[in-house]
């Protein structure tokens, strides 16, 4: 037989109307009891914190009812008010009803070592979980530049990641204020109040920036013509870029970057390597990039080509960079 290939042997056999309770009492030789694991012989895993994850999860202030956004998401003294120690989560385990209207602030000093990197506060939630049934974000006092209010059913879906400007960040620390309200009318799903993760993300800034926007729309393969807005309507069966890199990168590694962090896409093909896939077709199985390490997947001596399946409900150009960091 040649590699990979399988053959499948049967027979007749007189007793054929046995033939099920043999197979059992095959098995059934092979089947011993599981060797009970005592507690001391777990090993339990510790992970450890990355020095550029500051998660965000715990030491909120909690506070219910309406109020004046300028009264209480600056930096400055805790607003006036009845105030409560939470861990941020659904407000099930915070003990609040579903229709509660609540206010979150949490003050965040910057690792001294960050200085000099891009911050971004980062919010991701599995499928169908998020904030829920609206909220609104400030950060130290302004609202954060995101389609607002987030809701599960509208743009912007998880993950949530917002880029932090050094006028943000200058001071060392910072004031996150959300507000979450589980009043809005036709939205029964649950669990109310956050489901998911936030935290702040620190990565050394880019040395160099290279944007791939010129863009080829294939309606059959290697069928390409120039892909234009005008062009998307017809819903191209994939999207092609090619790029040839400098001789002399700039920095270590590559990364592929979505300036829209709502734009979905099926498919990434790159250099012939298939990347990802969009794995079902309900709205909470989007794929949607943001940012992909693509350093070994280049060539530095010639051209690389990109392929980019989109959505095919809504076509759109993707919005891409190559970004070098340390």
């Amino acid at each position: 037989m040649e590699a990979m290939q399988t053959r499948v042997f049967g027979a007749p056999r007189a007793d054929l109307a046995d033939g099920a309770r043999d197979w059992f009492r095959v098995l059934s030789q092979r089947w011993h009891p599981v060797r009970k694991i005592e507690p001391q012989e777990i090993q339990r895993a510790t992970i450890e914190q990355p020095d550029n994850i500051l998660p965000l999860i715990e030491g909120w202030r909690r506070a219910i009812g309406e109020m004046d956004p300028a009264a209480w998401t600056r930096p400055g003294r805790e607003p006036a008010g009845e105030w409560k120690d939470v861990r941020l989560g659904s407000f099930l385990t915070m003990e609040l009803p579903d229709d509660a209207l609540a206010r979150f602030r949490k003050e965040v000093e910057l690792p001294p070592n960050w200085r000099n990197l891009d911050i971004r506060l980062v919010f991701d939630a599995g499928a169908r979980f998020g904030i829920n049934a609206s909220g609104r974000l400030w950060i130290n006092g302004e609202p954060v530049a995101i389609g607002q209010p987030i809701r599960l059913t509208e743009p912007p879906f998880n993950p949530l990641r917002i880029a932090l400007t050094p006028e943000q960040t200058a001071s060392g620390r910072l004031v996150i204020a959300l507000e979450v309200d589980g009043r809005p009318a036709g939205n029964p799903a649950r669990p109310k109040g956050v489901s998911g993760s936030f935290f702040l993300e620190a990565r050394p800034r880019p040395l160099r920036t290279m944007p791939l926007d010129t863009w080829s729309a294939a309606s059959d393969i290697n069928v390409l013509a120039p892909a234009t807005v005008d062009t998307m309507a017809a819903k191209p069966l994939y999207l092609e870029t090619r790029f040839t890199l400098p001789a002399q990168w700039p920095a270590k590694r590559l990364w592929l970057v979505s300036s829209d962090q709502n734009q979905v896409l099926r498919r990434l093909i790159i250099n012939n390597y298939h990347v990802a896939e969009r794995a079902g077709r309900r709205f909470y199985d989007e794929l949607k990039l943001t940012e992909l390490d693509i350093s070994g997947l280049v060539t530095h001596d010639g051209e690389n080509v990109l392929r980019w399946v989109p959505d095919a409900r809504a076509p759109e150009l993707p919005k891409l960079n190559l970004l070098w960091t340390e």
